[in-house]
C-alpha cells in the first residue's frame, strides 16, 4: 500500500508542473481511460512440464486503467509523454464440483485472477494522417514498468520490480467536438524480459482500448 501512496505522489507531481521546461517542450496536456485487456504467455518450458501443475493463469483479465499524458504537436507528426497506472494480470476458471439433478450435469466454478498494479512511463511517436477535421495516427515507442503491487505469490528473486517494454498501435482523434478535441486508441503492450522467472518464463501481454481528451 505504501508503494501506491508513494507512486500516486510522483504521478501528481508530474502531472501538475506545467512551467518552467514542460512549457517549451509540450504543446497539451490530457486524459486517456481504458480499459485493459490482459493475459500471460510462458517461454522455456521443459520437456514434460505441465503449466496447469504450475498454477498457471492463461485466461484474459479486463479491468480499467487510467494515464496522463503531454503531447508536442508537429505537422506529420505528434511525440507523447505517457504516465499510466494499469493493471496486468490474468484469470484462470476452475471446476470444483459436479452432480446430477434430476437427470442434469450441474457443475460449479470459480474464477481465481492474478493481478498485479504497475506504473508505466512510455515515450511515443505518432506519424500521422489528417482529413479535414479527423486525424488518424499510428502509436510507436518504448515503455518503463515498475511493479507497485501484485497478489502474484512469489519469493524476492522471482519478479523483476522494473522492466522494458514496447507498445504498437493506431488511434483517430476528432478535432473540435463541442469545443474539444476527442481520440479513441487501440494499442498493444509487450516486454523485452518476462516479469517472472521461475521453472520457466512468465510474461505480460497487453491490449489497451482507450477513450481521451485535453485538459
Amino acid at each position: 500500500m505504501k508503494n501506491i501512496y508513494y507512486s500516486l505522489i510522483i504521478l501528481g507531481l508530474l502531472i501538475w508542473f506545467p512551467n518552467g521546461l514542460y512549457a517549451q517542450l509540450v504543446d497539451d496536456f490530457g486524459l486517456k481511460v481504458s480499459l485493459t485487456a490482459s493475459n500471460f504467455y510462458a517461454t522455456d518450458i521443459k520437456p514434460k512440464m505441465s503449466i496447469s501443475d504450475l498454477s498457471y493463469h492463461e485466461g484474459t483479465l479486463y479491468s480499467p486503467s487510467i494515464s496522463v499524458f503531454a503531447k508536442k504537436t508537429q505537422e506529420n507528426s505528434n511525440y507523447e509523454f505517457v504516465i499510466a497506472y494499469i493493471q496486468k494480470g490474468a484469470n484462470k476458471r476452475y471446476s470444483t464440483d459436479s452432480h446430477t439433478i434430476n437427470g442434469n450435469l450441474i457443475t460449479t466454478y470459480i474464477t481465481d485472477e492474478t493481478l498485479s498494479r504497475y506504473l508505466q512511463l512510455e515515450t511515443n511517436i505518432q506519424p500521422k494522417y489528417k482529413i479535414d477535421n479527423i486525424s488518424i495516427y499510428g502509436i510507436l515507442g518504448p515503455t518503463l514498468n515498475y511493479l507497485i503491487s501484485t497478489n502474484l505469490a512469489h519469493t524476492d528473486n522471482e519478479l523483476h520490480q522494473v522492466s522494458i517494454g514496447y507498445g504498437l498501435g493506431i488511434g483517430v482523434e476528432l478535432k473540435k467536438v463541442k469545443d474539444k478535441s476527442i481520440f479513441a486508441e487501440v494499442k498493444y503492450d509487450g516486454d523485452f524480459k518476462s516479469f517472472r522467472q521461475t521453472s520457466f518464463k512468465w510474461w505480460n501481454r497487453v491490449l489497451r482500448f482507450s477513450i481521451g481528451t485535453y485538459f
